[in-house]
């Protein structure tokens, strides 16, 4: 089973909101159990500080493979 992270606004101007609450419930319906669903309030069809801080968060939780692999280049990288 493979983490899946999913991040989206609700004030994107070309990709709905709904769409994305539609593709979390298909990807689910299909079996997916690990999905993590972050939503912000103001941020156009761009990321943010807070998303990139998530994203982050994420990786360093669900890719240990990654850090294993690359150690403190993941650090230097995402930052």
């Amino acid at each position: 089973q493979v983490p899946l992270l999913k991040c989206h606004s609700y004030a994107d101007s070309r990709a709905r909101y709904e769409w994305a609450l539609k593709s979390k419930q298909r990807l689910a319906g299909a079996g997916v159990k690990d999905i993590t669903f972050h939503t912000y309030p103001n941020m156009d069809y761009t990321s943010s500080p807070q998303e990139l801080k998530d994203i982050r968060a994420w990786l360093s939780c669900n890719c240990i493979y990654i850090r294993l692999a690359l150690g403190s280049q993941l650090d230097f990288k995402l930052r």
